[in-house]
C-alpha cells in the first residue's frame, strides 16, 4: 500500500524531536506529513490551504517538520513534483 512504500522511502522525524514527543503524537504528526505530501503532489491548492488542511498551526510549523521527515521544504517538494 501507499503508506508502507512512504514509510519505506522516507526516514521517521529525527529522535530528538520524537524523544521528547509521545508515540500518539508522532504518529498524528506523521498522518499529517503524509497528508501534506500527498496534496503537494497531487493538487494545485496553495501550499497554506495544505498546511491548513492538514491540522498545522501555521506555515513556519509545518516546513520544519517536513524538512525533517523528507529533506526538503513543503515549496522545494511542490516544485520538484512538476507541478
Amino acid at each position: 500500500s501507499l503508506r508502507f512504500c512512504v514509510i519505506a522511502v522516507f526516514p521517521p522525524l529525527n529522535a530528538t524531536f520524537t524523544s521528547s514527543t509521545s508515540a500518539h503524537q508522532v504518529g498524528v504528526l506523521e498522518k499529517r506529513l503524509e497528508s501534506s505530501m500527498t496534496l503537494l503532489r497531487g493538487t494545485e491548492k496553495s501550499i497554506s490551504a495544505i498546511v491548513l488542511e492538514c491540522g498545522f498551526v501555521d506555515m513556519s510549523h509545518c516546513s520544519k517538520l517536513f524538512k525533517s521527515k523528507f529533506g526538503v521544504t513543503p515549496s522545494t517538494f511542490r516544485k520538484s513534483s512538476n507541478f
